[in-house]
């Protein structure tokens, strides 16, 4: 099976997915039938969803947290994470951050970031 988004292939026998989102949240942004048609005979067995209430975590949002990545904000993002070993915490964010930051709009990045490029580029001429 090829993973929508990341084109990832795994064997679903080998595989366990859980998509975690807000309890109020979960069935409207990842209706059965969508997960269904994306993950042909894996939902309910390899790929599952979990509803958490917010009251239960941290308070964060999915659109706060992606702006954290697009901007390369890990001190903010790693403490919204769910308790995690300190070195698995920072592949999150590095995989994460390297995959949103190819879909941020320019307006999102960070004055750091676009001082970086602009060092780079200078550096490169």
């Amino acid at each position: 099976m090829t993973l929508p988004y990341i084109g990832v292939t795994v064997d679903p026998s080998e595989t366990v997915i859980t998509v975690y989102s807000d309890i109020d949240d979960i069935d409207q942004n990842y209706p059965d039938s969508l997960m269904n048609k994306l993950y042909p005979g894996s939902f309910g067995t390899g790929i599952m969803k979990f509803g958490i209430p917010r009251s239960s975590t941290v308070e964060i949002s999915g659109t706060k947290m992606r702006k954290m990545l697009c901007n390369g904000d890990k001190a903010g993002f790693l403490p919204m994470l769910p308790p995690l070993p300190s070195d698995v915490a920072e592949e999150v964010f590095n995989t994460l951050s390297t995959s949103a930051i190819r879909s941020c709009p320019r307006s999102d990045w960070s004055s750091v970031s676009e001082g970086l490029i602009r060092n780079l580029v200078r550096f490169m001429l």
